[in-house]
């Protein structure tokens, strides 16, 4: 479930200082393929700012949105 409390800011996916790639989100699996795509916990810039937030992105707005008949029961 997403914090009431989250904003935009919460989807942030800004590019690494080191190895200039995206940074996916905090505690979020990308996945054994998209992983390659993304700056790696390995990297010393991935615990730099600017930091990624703890969502991907549209995942907020899905989230708000109303569950389609049969979703969510």
């Amino acid at each position: 479930m997403i914090d009431t409390n989250c904003t935009e800011a919460c989807e942030a996916m800004p590019d690494c200082t080191v190895c200039h790639r995206r940074k996916h989100p905090r505690g979020r699996d990308p996945g054994v393929y998209a992983a390659s795509g993304y700056c790696e916990h390995e990297c010393p810039g991935h615990e730099l700012p600017p930091h990624a937030g703890h969502l991907w992105p549209g995942e907020l707005k899905r989230s708000r949105e109303p569950a389609a008949d049969g979703e969510g029961e």
